[in-house]
């Protein structure tokens, strides 16, 4: 978790991540969306939603939010120790038998990721 804030920070900042020649708007602009349609769900590298830029990982069993953001000054990690989809999800998609479907369906660190962000006053869009 340690090394994942000092990175988040780095990512978000371009500080200590780059050479100082190397420009951090060139850094945000080299992962635009190189799939069609663009839309960030099929963007691949740093991702801007609402202010957070950042990036998610998932492996069988694992998932992960790491994102930061300019105007709070801060970075946020969410580990999550399972990959079972929560919320109002379609059929094909496995969730636990009590997952609430009063929310849109997410992966868990994204669903606590925003339930965080909200509480900070800068909502995280998952399904943007």
């Amino acid at each position: 978790m340690d090394d994942l804030l000092v990175y988040g920070l780095a990512l978000g900042t371009g500080e200590r991540l780059l050479p100082p020649e190397q420009q951090q708007a060139e850094r945000l602009t080299s992962f635009l969306y190189g799939l069609k349609p663009n839309m960030p769900q099929r963007a691949y590298g740093l991702v801007d939603q609402r202010g957070w830029l950042g990036h998610t990982g998932e492996v069988p069993g694992y998932n992960t939010s790491l994102y930061y953001n300019a105007e709070l000054h801060t970075t946020m990690v969410v580990e999550v120790n399972s990959d079972v989809s929560v919320g109002d999800c379609p059929a094909e998609v496995p969730t636990m038998s009590d997952s609430p479907h009063d929310i849109a369906c997410s992966e868990p660190a994204d669903f606590v990721f925003g339930e965080l962000s909200k509480e900070l006053g800068k909502p995280f869009d998952t399904m943007q």
